[in-house]
């Protein structure tokens, strides 16, 4: 795992964070139990030239089938950040765990890294999530996958 800190001016997670924890904690509370369900946002910031088309950046959402994740999957694809995919990463962990870990002015420059989350405050009992940040030479993947366990037994 690879985790640089850079301090810079402030940046500001998102005037919109709570439409995102809203959209995120639908995804999550209506995973069915056994049944792992994911999303996987893919970006791209960059000049690159396919054919006779060139662009700028490029971004992409893959998915199970199942209903919160298209509609997490459609929400990520239109209100998350092509140039700057650590500031998604940080936005879902700030969702997670109520806060953002790092103070206003500090960009995380992601590599690898993994985050395995299994009490939330916005989390229905049972849920765990599992958050991956990728930096390749082509762009970024965050995965998000979330799994139901079996109730406790009292």
């Amino acid at each position: 795992m690879f985790l640089s800190l850079l301090i810079l001016v402030s940046l500001p997670v998102c005037a919109s964070n709570q439409e995102l924890c809203t959209n995120l904690s639908q995804f999550a509370n209506s995973s069915i139990e056994g049944k792992p369900s994911f999303v996987e946002l893919t970006t791209f910031w960059g000049v690159r030239k396919t054919g006779n088309t060139i662009s700028i950046g490029e971004k992409s959402c893959s998915h199970d089938q199942s209903e919160g994740a298209k509609a997490f999957c459609t929400y990520l694809s239109r209100h998350s950040s092509t140039e700057f995919p650590e500031m998604n990463f940080r936005r879902i962990l700030a969702c997670l765990q109520g806060k953002d870990p790092f103070e206003p002015n500090v960009q995380v420059n992601l590599q690898d890294i993994s985050i395995n989350i299994y009490e939330s405050s916005f989390l229905e009992k049972d849920l765990s999530v599992r958050l991956d940040h990728k930096r390749k030479s082509d762009g970024a993947t965050m995965l998000i996958e979330v799994k139901r366990w079996p109730p406790e037994k009292e």
